[in-house]
């Protein structure tokens, strides 16, 4: 990894030393560039907080061909979550009358994290992640036509208690779609969406041995339309979502060595399929050097079914009876409204002819539906009343909340 590092800078370094001065020489050919930088609240309390920072820079020849370099780093120092997650995508684009190419990869890793769950926690050694995304537009006068592939892969080392809980592992996760696009006018766009999830979810032990293994499954259809101009912009979309997840397993004295463990086995066996609609509205703004947007989204879920099916038998120092029991999860009143505003100073011009955005945004979260999907696992939600009134205005006030930067030149 150190090496890997050492090969990026150098890289970069090289990258700008003999490309940014480029743009400075008159007849040298033409090369746009950007540095990006963001930080902000994902979520806030008053005995800690989820952060995160971002930065960037991108770069584009002959307005066609661009390179992009992201890094994003979050932390979390909240009492019941510990841990700091660190982020880089690179990203190249070729962009052409006739259609392009888009690739983009990426990795995350973290060391240790902890959660706590009353007076227990649980820790975990480290995890890693990669992907790859690719999509190829091909265009014919006002249509367009992308596909889009997406294939990525988790996993997570050691941690404490995983005899018994398990460690979770994605060998894969691969994402297939397609996208068409009409512009109906320079102003007017109709765009048409279909795309395909799979992902494959394996809960192992410290010693790699199967526990459970899941597949899920889902498609998403969606109908947007969006509106340019020069003042207003505006976009909503409509769509459908499908889910159907497989869900087995066991715990048994053979792999829970954990001398604790109270059952002779533990058999799991589920499956649910779940439909859902969504919409979103998008509505931007832009008054000479300052610009406004809020974006809004909605998701519900219109019905589900399916059901956990559990076989277990205690040992007998904890009773020693057998007991099968089904767990019907109520998820069919499930719903979110994401809700974002923006206020930012799109185009401020510096000296040396480079232009500053600056932004401020702030992201709203409303679920509904869950007081009956959390009873129906036994999970009691405390009342509100107990709440602290200035603790929750600042709690809602703090999360979501970021601001960004760009220069360009």
């Amino acid at each position: 990894m150190r090496c890997f590092k050492r090969a990026l800078a150098l890289w970069l370094g090289l990258f700008f030393y003999f490309l940014l001065p480029l743009d400075a020489q008159e007849n040298s050919f033409p090369l746009d560039a950007e540095l990006s930088g963001g930080i902000g609240t994902l979520w806030a309390e008053e005995s800690g907080s989820v952060t995160y920072w971002q930065s960037g820079a991108g770069f584009n020849l002959f307005n066609s061909i661009s390179f992009n370099f992201a890094f994003e780093k979050i932390n979390s120092s909240l009492p019941w979550a510990d841990f700091s997650i660190f982020g880089f995508m690179g990203q190249f684009c070729l962009n052409v009358p006739e259609g392009g190419v888009n690739i983009a990869a990426g990795t995350f890793k973290h060391q240790d994290v902890s959660f706590a769950s009353g007076k227990s926690v649980f820790s975990n050694e480290g995890g890693k992640g990669r992907f790859l995304n690719v999509s190829i537009p091909v265009r014919r006068e006002k249509l367009e036509i992308t596909p889009y592939l997406l294939i990525s892969d988790i996993s997570w080392e050691d941690g404490s208690m995983y005899w018994f809980f398990g460690k979770p592992k994605i060998p894969s996760f691969n994402v297939l779609g397609i996208n068409i696009s009409l512009d109906q006018t320079d102003i007017y766009k109709h765009s048409l969406g279909l795309y395909r999830n799979a992902l494959d979810l394996e809960i192992l032990n410290n010693d790699d041995d199967m526990l459970f293994d899941s597949f899920l499954k889902n498609g998403i259809l969606f109908y947007r339309f969006s509106m340019e101009k020069s003042v207003i912009n505006l976009s909503a979309a409509i769509g459908w979502l499908y889910i159907r997840t497989l869900f087995e397993g066991s715990l048994t004295a053979a792999n829970q060595p954990y001398f604790l463990f109270p059952f002779l086995f533990y058999n799991v066996d589920a499956f649910y399929n779940i439909q859902a609609g969504f919409a979103r509205i998008n509505f931007q703004h832009n008054l000479k050097i300052f610009r406004y947007s809020f974006n809004l989204s909605l998701i519900q879920v219109l019905n589900n079914n399916g059901d956990i099916d559990l076989h277990y038998k205690m040992k007998k120092l904890f009773g020693g009876e057998e007991t099968t029991q089904t767990i019907d999860l109520d998820v069919s009143a499930l719903g979110a409204a994401i809700l974002s505003i923006e206020a930012s100073f799109p185009d401020i011009s510096l000296p040396g002819n480079l232009n500053l955005y600056l932004g401020l945004q702030k992201t709203f979260f409303i679920p509904w539906g869950y007081d009956n999907f959390l009873s129906s696992i036994n999970i009691q939600i405390g009342d509100i009343s107990d709440v602290k009134i200035n603790t929750l205005i600042k709690t809602i006030l703090l999360s979501g909340l970021s601001i960004k930067g760009i220069v360009r030149w």
